[in-house]
């Protein structure tokens, strides 16, 4: 495969779900449709038989993307449970597309994805670091108290290193 186009296709898997997540972005389509169209590039991505992988040093400390076999299982038992949950995500009824639940399931895919797919600690952490965040959004949106208390758990348990009570 030409490195410039699985050089796209690895960048599209966790960077797509990334545009997804600016509402202005999603805003024309229906609600449940962008967590599914989010997944379309890693779903291309499980069809393409080979295994490769693309150094990007203009990207984040020279961190790269990669597809092998044993993440290639991973991405695809990850792309059918991020399938089922965008079935289960309850968007509210009048809201539109553009509600703070889908952005923090996005963002939550895409460090998902992009944890997956990197090759060094560098962005392993950072894709982590994006997917740890995006889970605090999602379990905070209830806004009642149980489920901010849950978040400060969380984030207590997500930064060990931090201070202050939780």
């Amino acid at each position: 495969m030409n490195t410039t186009l699985s050089a796209i296709l690895l960048l599209s898997v966790p960077g797509y779900p990334l545009l997804l997540a600016f509402p202005a972005l999603r805003s024309c389509l229906p609600a449940p449709w962008p967590c599914y169209i989010a997944l379309l590039p890693a779903v291309i991505l499980l069809a393409v038989p080979m295994a490769f992988s693309v150094d990007l040093p203009w990207l984040l400390f020279d961190t790269g993307l990669g597809i092998g076999e044993a993440s290639r299982w991973l991405l695809a038992m990850s792309v059918v449970l991020w399938a089922a949950a965008a079935t289960l995500l309850q968007v509210p009824t009048g809201q539109s597309a553009d509600n703070r639940l889908t952005t923090f399931f996005l963002l939550t895919l895409a460090g998902n994805l992009g944890a997956i797919l990197a090759t060094d600690l560098v962005g392993f952490f950072a894709f982590s670091t994006l997917m740890g965040y995006g889970f605090y959004g999602l379990l905070v949106n209830g806004g009642n108290q149980a489920a901010r208390r849950a978040g400060r758990v969380y984030l207590g348990l997500l930064n060990p290193g931090g201070s202050g009570p939780v």
